[in-house]
């Protein structure tokens, strides 16, 4: 099945020398080679010439962090809620030793390192998503995105694909900010590219 022409104009507007190739995202990051959303894990995806998806969580000082869980138990040497936490305390936490350890310190990101990572990579041809799980920090992670030079090269997703108006939000400070919406099936994906911002 080909591609829409909504569709193909979007691809070959954001990534005109991949238009024929499959467009790989690897979620939360290469999980094969290095402990997710960490900037080891993205560099990875980067000199594989792939793109990757990155989680978005907001701390309690309001610093915007790269990590999946809405806790820090899974991922890093810590427990609790990310929300309940200042970026200093996260920042001091190993995110690396559950994987291997050999990233033993690997610590959690925070979205300005991986938009400043994104935006200095030599591979231009690349989509990165952004998985917005925090509520209301859509304007202030494109403005990293935008203020780093990495703005092209993202597609927000998460609550980006769900509520309309984070869609809105977004687009309307960044014009040339890139939106996702969802079509579960071959069907949906015409009226899915009609939806406002998307």
């Amino acid at each position: 099945m080909g591609l829409s022409p909504a569709y193909h104009a979007i691809v070959q507007q954001r990534l005109p020398s991949r238009l024929d190739d499959p467009i790989v995202f690897a979620h939360r990051g290469a999980r094969a080679y290095a402990p997710e959303n960490t900037l080891a894990n993205f560099r990875a995806c980067l000199e594989l010439g792939m793109g990757f998806e990155f989680d978005v969580q907001r701390a309690k000082d309001g610093e915007l962090v790269c990590i999946h869980d809405d806790t820090l138990d899974r991922t890093t040497n810590g427990k609790g809620r990310v929300a309940d936490f200042p970026l200093a305390a996260i920042r001091e936490l190993d995110a690396g030793s559950w994987f291997s350890p050999r990233f033993k310190g690997e610590k959690v990101p925070t979205v300005e390192e991986v938009m400043a990572l994104v935006a200095g990579h030599r591979h231009k041809a690349v989509l990165v998503a952004v998985d917005l799980k925090a509520k209301d920090v859509e304007a202030k992670v494109a403005a990293m995105a935008e203020k780093a030079g990495a703005l092209e090269k993202l597609v927000f997703i998460g609550r980006a694909i769900s509520e309309p108006a984070v869609r809105a939000n977004i687009t309307k400070a960044f014009p040339n900010a890139a939106c996702a919406t969802l079509a579960n099936k071959p069907a949906d994906f015409d009226e899915a590219l009609k939806a406002p911002d998307a």
